[in-house]
């Protein structure tokens, strides 16, 4: 089964690793420009509560698309 970074890759004509590359550069440039209150949200769809991964940040975004009144920080 193709995974999504896959799938995105193929679409793209670029490999899964460097997908993967450019969604943390993209999480990181999220946070380092977000409020206290955004950040705290980024932070909080990692269970270290660091920068998360960018499978846990599609798994956190997409739960934020389901429900976006129960952000859990």
């Amino acid at each position: 089964m193709e995974t999504l970074f896959e799938k995105i890759a193929t679409e793209n004509q670029t490999t899964p690793e460097e997908v993967q590359a450019e969604i943390i550069a993209a999480i990181q440039a999220a946070i380092e420009q977000s409020d206290a209150a955004t950040q705290e949200i980024w932070h909080s769809m990692s269970p270290d509560h660091k920068m998360p991964t960018p499978e846990e940040a599609v798994i956190g975004i997409m739960a934020l698309l389901v429900n976006p009144n129960e952000i859990v920080l």
